[in-house]
């Protein structure tokens, strides 16, 4: 089955170039333009391409990291024979973070929905300020509490309750450990059709230093999955609320707004600042800051930076787990969906990425308990082993059998496969409105047979030909097929040509994903027009916004999950 499209289209870039300029101003979206069209940049680099003064982009850049905005990397180039390599940092846009801002009234719902109102003003302050440490966070919930005019609260808040509640979203995975910026970037996603098949490497050869180079940078990247959502051992313990309920450290700085643009106030930095010794930290780096934190205050502990996981959100907010509910509700059963709801339950403490592509092997005890926890004696079917036992058989092959294991039978669920029949459904059901119900038996004949001439189009989807010949140039002007010409002689005469027709669901599915951004792009700026009016309309503006959110499950489901 195919991967959703990442969100890098042209309309995804625009929306992110709103959003960035709504909350930071201008400085920060030519940043982020700058990063989004020449990809990553040293700082060197950015400095020339952005046109931006030293000091702009200084200021820029610490914001946009602060907040999660770019990601910064650390890369060490192979040895001379002069000696180690020079090591660099580079900067890159993160894109598919800042679309997130549009989710976050969602992110905030299902939080207080969940875990009450302390662990939305949690989520929400580590969403304003980016990354905070513990002792930040808990003064930030105390001062949202304080200006709800609950003073007396805020003052005797019990930092024991604040604490267990941390520890309880960080283990439920809601909130994550910032990665180091020493982190190596990731590797090039390098297109399916461009990848060649490579003998194994001779020993002493460069190819085989180029392949150990790389085990070793995924071990790196591994290492931080490991400590992704563990927490400190001063946060375990019971009895240190009495120092953190008189901390006053203050939060670090709140998002800019439009208002109060970026203009930059540090001072130039050094000529050749892209490149630097590897123990030197970067602009915005969160271990450089962990280090001046720790070294100002003699602290003999670890300091950590935490951040809101937006991966999570996205699988439990009413995105990718109810997506999937929902279709095997539709298309089974109720029980069906119970315990598939229960698998997700139980596989969500070893997801590591945010598109894995199966779950761990899952007893029916993992998911029965899965359940119990969650719904009680009552959420949990009679007979799970049965249910999912009915699914593995079915030809759909959402699920496999894996055997039995200590805890009974054990299954395995395909999420990108479910995924990806939930996208077929709804792309189908957008060419039928958009284009008619030929268009739409067409699209699927393509998509089964492969590439057709017209002629044969006609015939097999038994449309009248000139009724066809509408459909398939109306959804190649959308994007939505391709047209393939095969020349009989080498001048490529079109009189001695014919024309191939083909239908690719990958193809399809990304061309609606930037549909689907540029509506929302569309939206967002109506929005903000009515919005900014002296006296805007309620009823619209409760349209628009209801309307952006009902497009935003679609994007979620088309280039997120």
């Amino acid at each position: 089955m195919a991967e959703p499209p990442v969100a890098s289209s042209p309309a995804a870039a625009r929306l992110a170039f709103k959003l960035i300029e709504d909350g930071f101003g201008p400085v920060a979206r030519d940043v982020i333009a700058t990063l989004i069209e020449h990809g990553t940049q040293q700082y060197g680099e950015l400095l020339r391409a952005s046109a931006l003064s030293a000091a702009q982009l200084r200021h820029a850049l610490l914001v946009l990291i602060q907040h999660n905005c770019v990601n910064c990397y650390l890369k060490e180039e192979p040895p001379t024979m002069r000696g180690p390599g020079p090591s660099y940092f580079l900067y890159e846009a993160a894109l598919p973070n800042i679309l997130q801002i549009l989710r976050v009234p969602r992110f905030l719902t299902h939080m207080f929905d969940e875990h009450g109102n302390d662990a939305a003003w949690m989520v929400f302050s580590l969403i304003e300020h980016g990354r905070l440490r513990w002792d930040q966070l808990a003064q930030a919930v105390r001062e949202h509490v304080a200006g709800d005019g609950n003073e007396a609260e805020a003052e005797h808040a019990d930092p024991d309750k604040l604490r267990n509640l941390f520890r309880s979203l960080v283990m439920e995975r809601y909130i994550e450990r910032v990665p180091a910026c020493t982190l190596p970037p990731p590797p090039q996603q390098v297109h399916p059709n461009a990848r060649k098949k490579k003998a194994a490497p001779k020993p002493g050869s460069e190819e085989e230093t180029e392949l150990l180079r790389g085990q070793q940078e995924a071990g790196v990247r591994q290492e931080y999955q490991q400590v992704r959502f563990s927490i400190p051992v001063e946060l375990m313990g019971i009895g240190q609320g009495s120092a953190e309920a008189g901390a006053s450290v203050k939060p670090a700085g709140k998002r800019k707004r439009a208002k109060e643009p970026i203009t930059g106030s540090a001072e130039e930095p050094a000529k050749k600042r892209g490149r630097r010794k590897a123990g030197e930290a970067p602009l915005g780096c969160a271990e450089g800051r962990q280090q001046d934190v720790a070294a100002t205050a003699g602290a003999a502990t670890e300091v950590v930076l935490w951040r809101a996981n937006y991966d999570e959100f996205n699988r439990r907010s009413g995105f990718r787990n109810d997506t999937i509910i929902r279709l095997l509700k539709d298309k089974f059963s109720a029980t069906t969906a119970q315990a598939v709801e229960g698998m997700l339950l139980a596989n969500a403490r070893y997801e590591q990425t945010a598109q894995p592509a199966e779950t761990v092997m899952l007893s029916v005890n993992d998911v029965s308990g899965a359940l119990q926890r969650k719904h009680g004696n009552e959420g949990v079917p009679e007979n799970v082993a049965g249910v999912l036992r009915h699914l593995s058989e079915d030809g759909l092959m959402f699920l496999d059998s894996c055997g039995s294991g200590p805890g009974g039978e054990q299954f395995k669920l395909h999420m990108p496969k479910v995924l990806q029949f939930a996208r077929l459904h709804d792309l189908q059901a957008v060419i039928r409105n958009k284009f008619g119900p030929h268009a739409i038996r067409i699209w699927r004949l393509l998509l089964l047979n492969g590439q057709m001439e017209q002629k044969q189009v006609a015939e097999l989807a038994m449309v009248p030909k000139e009724e066809a010949r509408e459909a398939l140039y109306a959804m190649l002007q959308a994007g939505y097929l391709t047209l393939q010409d095969v020349p009989r002689t080498n001048d490529r005469a079109p009189s001695r040509t014919f024309y191939t027709w083909r239908a690719s669901s990958h193809v399809t599915i990304a061309r609606m994903a930037n549909d689907l951004y540029r509506a929302a792009g569309n939206l967002h700026e109506r929005l903000a027009h009515e919005v900014a009016k002296p006296k805007p309309n309620s009823k619209r503006t409760d349209v628009l916004e209801a309307s952006l959110l009902e497009l935003d499950t679609q994007l979620c489901l088309f280039s997120d999950v």
